[in-house]
Order: structure tokens, then C-alpha cells, then sequence
């Protein structure tokens, strides 16, 4: 009995003690689920201890359309064709006064975006950076705000530089882009600002050119891209290597726009031009007009004539080249790209061939055909452009028409006969006639027949059928007649005698 007792007392003692710790041991469960006891909450604000960065991406002025490539500091994958820009200088300097925990400070921001340059910049926080030969400059280590970004130097081809702009690191992320985003924010922030080169002169046939054949003019323009150099210019010289074939025209004064303003035939020379020599234009007067038009183009339109059939019926032409000096006595050249195309003027044949309209229509010589740039001017014969005799093949030959700028390219002109051959009639058919690539090459291109003078068009021939026989037949009674008649009055006088 008393051993019972014992356990009896042990186990009371026991459902005491655990009476006692149980309630502590459920508040230490329900103290550990408090906010705040443990790990922080996910939260959208601004990490103001993170560090974020700025990548600037340069490309030559690509197309970014917007709807697929998204202004929203992510980085992207740049268009076709695209090609990056390297030394390219860009200064970032961060903005006094502007504290992203604050909305009113965001509020802000917008109005700086119209004149940037008036924000309160710390010097102190200017850091420079330029761009590699991927085009890429990346600023690191950016504390939270908002910054200016300025493009301070870029290579001389440049003609047109990105214009001041802010930037927030970090940057509000969309709905879109969410998911490349820390909570809503994205720190690591990526721009593509975009430059207007000028690598690649533009060179044309003008496409209202009055190029018809060889004697005729072709017009040319060339767009002269100003470099934008931080001093004033001291030399600004154009030259083009004209070809073979032509030579500048005498019949046609050039000229010359700045900045699309019509520049004072005073403010420049034009020197050379020699058939297949090198045509210059020397703007030693116009350093004003070009100092001011930095960024902007000179426009140049002159024309060069055919002097001769152009080998292969093409008319090449040398891109330009610039040459200037800012003042350092170390003269500047920009040369063409050597992928550059050169404009061409491309020329063709054509073969007519004249026959006879009868029998085996046989070739005709010397028939005459006279080209016309319209079917009003054929048809008045007005303007010619040049007239071909039919040889002993009896082809007509017109060479060296001019068709277009383009390899392709066809040209309609309109040809009549001017000149019969001897013995035909005059054709004066308009005919319109297709010059491309092809024709001229071989066969005759068309046929064009002429009737010969009819038996009705030249005096009767004498008839010999049984009508005629009738008409001889009384001629020779009425001579048989008169010979006996004049025999017997000579008889009878003989007799009487």
C-alpha cells in the first residue's frame, strides 16, 4: 500500500509540472509568428542601400519602333542591321535636391526632362565614360536618384548628337517587364540614345536628270554631311573623280544649298572638270555659313556631259571626298566607304529593223529615224534627240539611250521615219520604243515596214491588148490607104505627061 502511494504521489507531481509549463510553451509558439520577430516582409519600396548602374547602348540610328522595342530600361536586342558606335563620350552627373523616397520629388523630374541642363548637378558626382567598339559605356555603383546623362564628344562623322536626358536609377518597372524587375524596380538600367551618322555620303542621279543619249547632260547631286567640330573651319573642299565618258558641262551652271539655303555662287569656286579628270568645289568663302551649319548638309547639284558611248552603257562615278581643317594646319579627309555603291548612269541599245512591205520584204538602206523623248514631240517633230539611217542589213541603231539610275531600270522613248528610202513611201507611223538592259543586244527589237510606190502613183504604161490591136490595125489601113492613094496620083501625072 504504501508503494502505491509513491507512484501516485510521483505522477501528481508530474501533470503539475507539465500543468505549469504548457502555458509558457504555447506563448513561445504564438511569439514566434509575431511580424517583426523574424525575417523581414516582402516590401515594393526603394532599396535606398542597393547600388544600381546605367548602360548606354550606341548604335548609328537604328529603327527602334517602339511598340517592339519598349522604352523601359531593360535591355534589348537591337534591330537588323544595327551597328554600334564606339567613342562615343558620355558624362553622368547626379541631381542635387531629388530624393526618390519622396514623392514629391518625383514629381519633379518630369518638368527637368524639358530642359535638363537647368538641373542642380553635383560636380563632385560627374563620372565620363565612352562607349567600346560594341557601343557599350556601363556607369557602375550608382547610389539611388535621379542623374543627367550628357553626350560630351563623339567622333567628327557624327552629324547630329544625342540630346541631354535624365535617368532614374533605379527605374520603375510595368506590368510587362515585371519579372526582369527587384520588386518592381530595376537597378541595373539600359538606354539606347541614337546617333545620326554621316559614314556614307549620299551621291544620285538627280531623278529629274535630262539625260537622253551621248551630247545630253547628266544631273547629279551629292549631300555633304558637316561634321560637327568643336572649332571653326579653315578649309572645306569637295571633289569628285568624274569618268571617263564625261566631263563637267559648260551648259549648266552648278549649286549649292546650306542647311537647305541657297549659298551665293561668291562663296565658292569650281575648278577642273576635264573628261575623266577631278571636278572641284572650294567653299574658302562660305566658313561662316558652314560654321553655322555644323550637324546640317550642303546640298550640291551639278552636271556632268556625255562625251562619249560609255563603256558597257554605264556612266560610273566616283564618290566624293571631303577634305577640311579646323585650324591646326593638319588637314581632315573623309573618304567613301569602301562598301560604298557608286551611283551609276546606265544606258542601252535598241535595233530597229526596215523592210520592204511586199514579197520576200526584203532589208531596206537608208531609211531614216529620228528618236523623240515624247509621243507629243514625235508626232510634232519637235526636240529631236538623234536621227539614224538603216545600214545595207537595213537595221536602224540607236545607241547609248539613257534608261535610268538602276541596273533595271527601262526607259520609253518614241522613234518615225524622217527619210524614205528611194522608191518608198514615207512611214510616219509614231512608234514607241522600251529601252532596257536586253535590247539592242541581238535580234532587232520590232520591224517596221514601208510600202513601195504602186503602178497608181507613176504615169500609165502603154497598153498592148486586142484594144490596142484595133487601134493598129486601123493606124496601119489608114497608112496603106494614104501610100495607095499618093501611088496612083503619081501614076496618073506620069501618064498625063
Amino acid at each position: 500500500m504504501k508503494k502505491n502511494n509513491g507512484v501516485k504521489r510521483r505522477g501528481a507531481i508530474v501533470s503539475l509540472a507539465l500543468a505549469l509549463v504548457a502555458p509558457f510553451a504555447l506563448i513561445g509558439g504564438t511569439a514566434s509568428a509575431v511580424p517583426g520577430a523574424g525575417a523581414a516582409p516582402e516590401v515594393g519600396n526603394i532599396d535606398t542601400t542597393k547600388q544600381g548602374s546605367l548602360t548606354v547602348h550606341k548604335y548609328e540610328a537604328p529603327a527602334w519602333d517602339a511598340a517592339t522595342y519598349p522604352k523601359d530600361g531593360t535591355e534589348l536586342t537591337a534591330p537588323a542591321g544595327a551597328k554600334p558606335l564606339a567613342d562615343v563620350t558620355f558624362s553622368v552627373k547626379k541631381i542635387n535636391n531629388i530624393d526618390l523616397t519622396k514623392n514629391e520629388d518625383w514629381a519633379k523630374l518630369k518638368p527637368l526632362q524639358a530642359a535638363p541642363t537647368q538641373a542642380d548637378v553635383a560636380g563632385v558626382d560627374a563620372t565620363t565614360m565612352t562607349t567600346a567598339k560594341d557601343g557599350i559605356a556601363k556607369f557602375t555603383n550608382l547610389a539611388p536618384g535621379a542623374y543627367l546623362v550628357e553626350e560630351t564628344a563623339a567622333p567628327e562623322n557624327v552629324t547630329k548628337k544625342v540630346a541631354p536626358f535624365i535617368v532614374t536609377v533605379p527605374f520603375p518597372a510595368t506590368n510587362e517587364n515585371f519579372a526582369k524587375s527587384e520588386k518592381g524596380w530595376i537597378y541595373d538600367v539600359h538606354v539606347y540614345p541614337k546617333n545620326e551618322i554621316t559614314n556614307k555620303p549620299s551621291k544620285i542621279v538627280a531623278t529629274d536628270t535630262p539625260t537622253t543619249n551621248v551630247g545630253s547632260d547628266i544631273k547629279w547631286k551629292l549631300t555633304v554631311p558637316v561634321p560637327q567640330i568643336t572649332k571653326n573651319f579653315t578649309k572645306f573642299v569637295v571633289t569628285d573623280q568624274l569618268d571617263a565618258a564625261v566631263k563637267h558641262s559648260a551648259n549648266k551652271l552648278p549649286s549649292v544649298t546650306v542647311d537647305g539655303a541657297v549659298l551665293d555662287p561668291a562663296k565658292y569656286t569650281v575648278t577642273g572638270g576635264t573628261k575623266g579628270g577631278l571636278l572641284t568645289f572650294d567653299f574658302a568663302n562660305a566658313f561662316n555659313e558652314l560654321n553655322a551649319a555644323k550637324g546640317k548638309n550642303i546640298v550640291i547639284t551639278f552636271y556632268t556631259t556625255v562625251e562619249s558611248a560609255p563603256t558597257d552603257n554605264i556612266v560610273p562615278n566616283n564618290l566624293f571626298q571631303l577634305t577640311y581643317n579646323d585650324g591646326d594646319g593638319n588637314d581632315k579627309v573623309t573618304p567613301p566607304p569602301v562598301d560604298a555603291e557608286k551611283p551609276k548612269a546606265y544606258f542601252g541599245d535598241f535595233k530597229i529593223k526596215k523592210v520592204s512591205s511586199i514579197g520576200e520584204k526584203l532589208p531596206l538602206k537608208d531609211a531614216e529615224f529620228t528618236v523623240y523623248a515624247s509621243e507629243v514631240d514625235a508626232t510634232n517633230n519637235a526636240h529631236p534627240i538623234e536621227t539614224v539611217a538603216s545600214d545595207e542589213n537595213g537595221i536602224v541603231n540607236f545607241s547609248s539611250l539613257y534608261r535610268g539610275a538602276a541596273a533595271d531600270a527601262t526607259k520609253e522613248y518614241w522613234v518615225k521615219e524622217t527619210k524614205a528610202p528611194a522608191g518608198y513611201k514615207l512611214n510616219e507611223t509614231v512608234t514607241k520604243i522600251t529601252i532596257t538592259a536586253d535590247t539592242g543586244k541581238n535580234d532587232p527589237d520590232t520591224t517596221i515596214e514601208n510600202i513601195p510606190y504602186q503602178p497608181g502613183d507613176v504615169p500609165d504604161l502603154p497598153l498592148t491588148g486586142a484594144a490596142g490591136k484595133v487601134l493598129l490595125i486601123f493606124a496601119g489601113l489608114a497608112i496603106l490607104s494614104i501610100s495607095v492613094g499618093t501611088a496612083f496620083v503619081t501614076r496618073r501625072r506620069k501618064t498625063n505627061i
